[in-house]
């Protein structure tokens, strides 16, 4: 996959130039630099165990695997590739783009057994002034897996049209610990615009 101007890219320029690569000649997924990054995180697990094996310790069985930007994609596509090894994904800063018709809210649903989704309000793509809240949140996801301890049953339904959308959030008291509170949050657009600076 050499780059015949021998141009140096970096992070978000790598990623570019792969898909461009891959939508060039889609016969080969192995264009795209997220398949070795996923290859590399699921091979990082291997030497973990490997490791542990050596040392005479106990050997963990299961992750819980997270990363942010292009490593939050990579935490996505490490979950569906090992999805025995990895009980917990935590992706930051990359949740996969909700088209129309994309079935991504759908999926995660399924994938999930629930609908975790933590969104971080107002916050840009480095999470800057949320770094607390961010850590507090991954601690208690992973501490309900370690723990074994059941989150709060959330399902929530998400409906739009091209004008509007809405949310509507259904909590079972029955199952899992009740919650302590809930937050809402809603943002006003212009006519689908977004404005970037």
């Amino acid at each position: 996959m050499a780059d015949p101007t021998e141009r140096n890219r970096l992070e978000d320029s790598i990623i570019a130039w792969t898909w461009r690569k891959f939508i060039d000649n889609p016969i080969n997924p192995y264009e795209l630099v997220l398949m070795p990054m996923t290859k590399a995180s699921v091979r990082a697990m291997d030497v973990v165990q490997q490791f542990a094996t050596q040392l005479g310790i106990p050997v963990p069985e299961t992750f819980v695997i997270s990363g942010a930007s292009k490593r939050g994609w990579t935490t996505w596509t490490t979950a569906a590739v090992d999805n025995v090894r990895v009980i917990g994904a935590i992706p930051i800063v990359m949740d996969m783009a909700d088209f129309q018709k994309d079935t991504f809210w759908q999926e995660l649903q399924l994938a999930t057994g629930g609908t975790y989704l933590r969104r971080l309000p107002n916050a840009d793509h480095s999470c800057a002034g949320h770094e607390i809240s961010l850590f507090w949140t991954m601690r208690s996801f992973y501490l309900s897996i370690y723990e074994n301890k059941p989150l709060p049953s959330l399902r929530w339904m998400k409906t739009s049209n091209n004008t509007h959308g809405y949310i509507r959030a259904i909590v079972d008291f029955s199952v899992g610990p009740r919650p302590m509170s809930a937050y809402g949050y809603h943002a006003r657009t212009l006519n689908d615009q977004r404005f970037v600076k």
